[in-house]
Formats: structure tokens, sequence, C-alpha cells
């Protein structure tokens, strides 16, 4: 189960419908240790892929939508500077062990509320 807030409220639901919330140190941490623990096991990689559930379910929380500057008032756009800065500490974590190695984001827009 992940945990996110959505509309002032902690919710719950399987990792299929929902987003980790991406500024949680914790969230940051795991997703670093799963990059590098795949260059671990794959020196050969150059690159690990990370990415957002196929959903537009993301949290919502004070801390995540705080990442964008002041001026940016649309929620869409706050939560992608969000996502932006998490995938950043990922791949600063990683630089730290594997500096000629890339994290790469994938990603996918969501046209709808759900």
């Amino acid at each position: 189960m992940s945990r996110s807030w959505k509309q002032g409220r902690l919710t719950a639901s399987d990792a299929n419908h929902s987003q980790p919330c991406v500024s949680n140190p914790d969230v940051v941490r795991i997703t670093a240790d799963f990059a590098i623990a795949r260059f671990d096991e794959h020196p050969e990689l150059s690159t690990a892929s990370i990415g957002m559930n196929d959903t537009n379910r993301f949290c919502e929380c004070r801390e995540c939508l705080a990442v964008a500057p002041a001026e940016i008032r649309e929620k869409r756009a706050r939560i992608a500077y969000a996502f932006f800065d998490f995938y950043n500490k990922v791949a600063d974590r990683g630089a730290e062990k594997y500096p000629d190695t890339f994290v790469i984001e994938l990603e996918d827009s969501q046209d709808t509320d759900g």
C-alpha cells in the first residue's frame, strides 16, 4: 500500500493507483538504493530507469506542493516540480557511488482527473 495526500486527506491505495510522496526522504532513499543495487548487480549498465505509476493520482502534501517556486500556481505544474526535484535527488544519491551513470526518468501525461 502507498500513502499520499489528496485534497487535504491522507489516502491509502495500492501502488498501481497512486503515486508515492516524492518529497519523503525515505522514498528518495529507497528509490536511489534500488538504482544503486542495479548498478552493483550489473556493472555493465550505464543507466537506471525510474518513473511514476501510470495514474494521475499524485501526492498533494504541503511538502510536495512547496517544491515549486511561489509564482507557479497551477497544481499540476507544482506537482511536476516535485517529481523533477525527486528525480534529481535520486540521481545525486546514485552519483555518490556511480558518478558516470545516469538515472533516466520515464513519464506519461495524464489529462483527466481521477
